[in-house]
């Protein structure tokens, strides 16, 4: 079952109050991170959700943060990391990556959910 998606407009208030926070902080991380937070900025997941209704069951426990998953997806992309176990490290390790997914360190979906996610379409 395909749980709570989160619209574009509150996940681009999130990320931008969550990265300007650690912006404020390290100016240094706007230049590095500056190509990945318009990319995601931009990226309006909002008319995909049809497209992941029928990939799921509509009984059972809802399946959450699948836009989430999809943005740390791009993301690992985006950084050229090849291998999800050292993407999640450095992703959980990073407040302003952690914001461009749309989630805090504490609840960056784990190595098995973005398993499950490249699972279900890859089939």
């Amino acid at each position: 079952m395909l749980g709570q998606w989160r619209n574009h407009a509150d996940y681009q208030r999130f990320m931008v109050e969550a990265v300007n926070r650690e912006f404020k902080r390290n100016q240094k991380a706007i230049e590095h991170f500056e190509t990945a937070f318009l990319k995601m900025y931009h990226m309006n997941l909002d008319s995909v959700r049809e497209h992941f209704i029928p990939l799921f069951s509509t009984v059972g426990k809802p399946s959450n943060q699948q836009p989430e998953i999809f943005r740390s997806l791009i993301l690992m992309s985006h950084f050229k990391y090849a291998g999800l176990e050292d993407w999640l490290s450095y992703a959980k390790s990073s407040i302003v990556v952690c914001g461009l997914v749309g989630v805090t360190p504490d609840t960056f979906p784990g190595e098995s959910t973005h398993r499950d996610f490249i699972t279900r379409f890859g089939n």
